[in-house]
């Protein structure tokens, strides 16, 4: 279960387990450039859990087959004392999901305490863990057995991990300066997380349990976000050490559990002006990276999907729009996304091959934050995973 929590501000933690239902040239492909297949979108399997947001108060979650057809809700009725719902991350058999809910308190959802739940849908939701304070960030640990997340439970902000069915979380960090953003190796032997304890916002890796926490960067600028590709070999963040060039995808690269180097830019082309890389998302294979590009001012953020290997883009969206929070398929031949337009956002499905973009929703509404749930039938492939990783600098 080795996925990066979404950057989603949140509250309390609940885990649904979904039931089944159904099923050239040199130029990079784009939507201008794409010709379009039809029928390319009914080989997209499983269902995408999205969250549609009704106003600042309430949101809730929806489910879409992934081949098309008309969304539902993913819960029968409200669970009691919720009103807000956002999925954060799914399982490693691509069947159940983490979900992070906010209820109880006055004001917007993206400032709302919460509590950490454990449900199954439909049938009963038991609560664990601490109330009442914030939670953010979750990463799900590979065995699916605890989860680690940020928290201001006794502090500005530390890391936490727990086990489904406890009820006392473990303090992984104590440092008075923060510490965000934790992601669980695939292996489950070490947390690569955000800290300011030593200036700015650096990368630091440590032992599950919270021991031997050494630090991988020192730059000028702000690093964050990291995100493990499923085989291990690639630890991705985002680093804004070069002002010009605004905020960057970077990657170390392990090999027989060492780093190999400093960190590099995944994309070494030359900009005229700054970008603001973010939602990075690797491929289930590990192969690939989708992320969002923002342009400051200019109300637009492309989707780019880039090859680890050699640093070549594979496809980027054209369309003028906001194209954000990328989720594979996990056969890797989808992504599905956000895209934002005047009206408000859609939840669109991306086939790589053909480079062709299909909408899932419609309407006026705010559909938002997709991911990719597996069916039992739907074919998927898996990285290989590498030996565990060990620190180093970059």
């Amino acid at each position: 279960m080795s996925i990066a929590g979404a950057r989603v501000l949140g509250a309390g933690l609940l885990v649904l387990a979904l039931t089944a239902c159904g099923r050239g040239t040199e130029e990079v492909p784009t939507e201008a450039s794409a010709t379009a297949r039809s029928g390319a979108g009914a080989l997209a399997c499983g269902r995408i859990v999205f969250v549609e947001s009704l106003d600042e108060h309430h949101a809730h979650m929806r489910v879409v087959p992934a081949a098309g057809g008309v969304p539902a809700s993913v819960a029968k009725e409200p669970l009691p004392g919720v009103d807000a719902q956002f999925p954060a991350a799914v399982s490693a058999d691509g069947q159940a999901l983490l979900v992070l809910a906010a209820g109880g308190e006055p004001g917007s959802f993206r400032d709302r305490f919460g509590r950490l739940e454990l449900a199954e849908l439909p049938g009963a939701v038991a609560a664990f863990g601490p109330e009442g304070v914030m939670l953010r960030n979750p990463s799900l640990a590979p065995d699916g057995s605890w989860l680690a997340y940020e928290s201001d439970a006794d502090g500005f902000r530390d890391l936490y991990r727990i086990g489904f069915g406890s009820k006392q979380p473990l303090r992984l960090t104590h440092a008075p300066e923060g510490s965000f953003e934790p992601a669980i190796s695939p292996d489950g032997s070490r947390i690569a997380f955000v800290s300011s304890r030593d200036g700015n916002a650096e990368l630091y890796l440590m032992t599950a349990d919270g021991g031997d926490a050494q630090r991988l960067t020192e730059s000028p600028g702000d690093d964050s976000a990291p995100a493990w590709s499923p085989d291990g070999r690639w630890l991705a963040f985002l680093s804004a050490r070069d002002r010009a060039r605004g905020t960057d995808v970077y990657l170390f690269e392990f090999d027989a559990g060492r780093v190999k180097g400093p960190a590099r830019t995944l994309v070494s082309e030359s900009r005229t002006r700054s970008v603001i890389a973010r939602d990075l998302a690797f491929s289930p294979d590990g192969k690939q990276l989708a992320f969002a590009e923002q342009y400051p001012g200019q109300g637009r953020a492309d989707l780019r999907v880039v090859a680890l290997a050699d640093g070549e883009t594979r496809w980027r969206s054209t369309a003028q729009t906001i194209d954000e929070h990328p989720a594979w398929s996990p056969d890797a031949r989808f992504i599905a996304f956000t895209r934002g337009h005047e009206r408000g956002s859609d939840i669109v499905r991306l086939a790589l091959e053909e480079g062709t973009v299909e909408r899932l929703t419609a309407g006026d509404g705010r559909y938002w934050l997709p991911r990719w749930i597996l069916d039992p039938g739907c074919a998927r492939v898996q990285a290989e995973a590498v030996e565990p990783v060990s620190s180093g600098q970059g």
